[in-house]
């Protein structure tokens, strides 16, 4: 396979949205409260993971050029994982995070909180 093959198959996978993959999903069984980062992160990296969504907070997989055949599917999945950042957050503070322009944005400004 070439990089450009491969580079191919790992956009199909980042790509994917599953069936049970709606915007009510909770990443973390215990939300944000603002201070517990650290377990709360951990627990949304594990479930990013075996989703294969990482790369869409972590900026490895960057949104696409404008006219890119995949720019619409990789918003659809952007909009997905930060409607499932946002479900993992208390209540009381998700509103200071409403405002992200994707998911990669949300994490930082999450990071740096």
């Amino acid at each position: 396979m070439t990089t450009e093959q491969e580079r191919a198959e790992l956009e199909k996978e980042y790509l994917y949205l599953h069936p049970s993959d709606h915007p009510g999903l909770v990443l973390s069984s215990v939300p944000l409260d603002g201070t517990n980062f650290l377990g709360w992160s951990r627990a949304v990296y594990v479930s990013l993971g075996s989703k294969m969504k990482l790369g869409f907070i972590d900026g490895s997989f960057p949104k696409p050029a404008a006219g890119s055949k995949n720019l619409e599917k990789w918003k659809r999945v952007d909009l997905m994982i930060t409607s499932w950042l946002w479900n993992s957050i208390a209540k009381e503070i998700v509103g200071a995070y409403i405002y992200a322009a994707s998911s990669r944005n949300l994490w930082l400004e999450l990071q740096r909180r």
